[in-house]
């Protein structure tokens, strides 16, 4: 080993490439509000959940219960005298209802597993247009089941996303 002390010394260790240095910048500067997309988006998941839940029993059971009440509360035929009036029955109005809940349900399950799917993904810097579109998701409100959660984390998150550090660490 004839080495000048005026050279570099010979590592066996490589540098780490693609800038690896850069990645692990990136990947601190993103943990935080990935964790924090990734919880917002469990609980939205949680909530979609239960609206999916809200929209089946306002489909197939609130219709019987309503027949059923008819029968022991006054107040209640009136109302319903009235609804046949405007001349849609009972059981159509609570399939529509129903329907519309069902389908603003399907809605907040996809932005909730895009959420979570786009959390994973900033988390391990894998796609920054999904990491953008999860915190965009958490940010507009009716796409979330907690927007008031949700929305700081989403707007913390694309200040991190647009960073150049952090871009850099994304392929």
């Amino acid at each position: 080993m004839n080495q000048s002390p005026y050279e570099p010394p010979q590592s066996s260790a490589p540098f780490p490439e693609n800038g690896g240095f850069k990645n692990e910048h990136a990947s601190s500067a993103v943990k935080g509000p990935a964790i924090g997309l990734l919880v917002a988006g469990i609980l939205s998941l949680l909530g979609a959940l239960y609206v999916v839940f809200q929209g089946v029993v306002t489909v197939f059971v609130v219709p019987q219960m309503v027949e059923q009440a008819e029968q022991t509360d006054p107040n209640l035929q009136q109302q319903m005298e009235q609804l046949q009036q405007t001349g849609m029955d009972p059981e159509t109005f609570f399939q529509v209802y129903g329907g519309a809940i069902l389908i603003w349900a399907i809605l907040l399950l996809i932005s909730s597993l895009l959420m979570i799917v786009g959390a994973i993904s900033m988390m391990r810097l894998k796609s920054r247009g999904l990491a953008m579109t999860a915190s965009i998701l958490a940010i507009v409100p009716c796409t979330s089941g907690c927007c008031l959660f949700s929305l700081p984390l989403g707007i913390w998150a694309l200040m991190v996303l647009s960073k150049d550090q952090v871009k850099a660490g994304f392929p």
